[in-house]
């Protein structure tokens, strides 16, 4: 611009070279202003006001010294036992004594099955004969332990002292029956074996 003023050599020229410059920064200013701004740029991580430092108000606990309560294992319990039958018998108190039954009678052979008092104490001599038979294999049997074979021979026993009279062995061996059906204690069978034998011999008294 300077060299304008020197060629004009007036105050006109310098005036001009004023306007000039006045114009350029206004125009420049101008511009500046229409710019649109830059987006402002989100701070980095690294950049965080907080950054990688705790703040000093902050607590943060320490465990390293904690103490970790135990826990206590699981208490087994065991199942109640079944209360025992006030009723049910032991052992040992059955085999005590021997059990008390009405006498034998041969009423029902005689009654029901239609036989004369000869036949009828026949038959029971027939039945004394097979419960003698039969009482040593009894015996073998309860040595083992077998309460099956017991019951078949016992069943058999049953069937003829029950069909010609009630009482003694009759009632006997209806219970022994029953028994070994249901039940395989040795110590109750050999009570009731006890008995069989028992009055067995109190049969042969009234029948000889």
């Amino acid at each position: 611009m300077m060299w304008a003023a020197v060629a004009l050599g007036s105050a006109a020229g310098i005036w001009l070279v004023y306007f000039l410059v006045a114009r350029s920064k206004e125009t420049s200013a101008v511009h500046d202003a229409e710019a649109p701004a830059a987006p402002e740029q989100p701070p980095a991580d690294d950049e965080s006001p907080l950054g990688n430092e705790i703040p000093e108000n902050i607590n943060v606990p320490d465990k390293r010294n904690e103490v970790i309560p135990e826990v206590a294992p699981p208490r087994k319990t065991t199942p109640p036992k079944p209360d025992v039958l006030a009723e049910s018998p032991k052992s040992d108190e059955i085999s005590a004594k021997v059990k008390e039954y009405p006498p034998f009678s041969h009423a029902r052979a005689v009654d029901e099955l239609g036989l004369s008092e000869e036949e009828a104490v026949d038959f029971i001599g027939d039945m004394i004969a097979q419960i003698d038979e039969e009482l040593p294999k009894l015996d073998v049997e309860v040595a083992k332990g077998n309460a099956g074979k017991v019951e078949l021979i016992v069943h058999m026993l049953k069937g003829s002292a029950v069909s010609l009279g009630s009482g003694g062995v009759a009632d006997v061996l209806m219970e022994f029956n029953t028994y070994c059906h249901n039940g395989s204690d040795m110590q109750i069978i050999k009570s009731h074996l006890r008995d069989l034998k028992h009055y067995q011999q109190e049969l042969k008294k009234r029948y000889p």
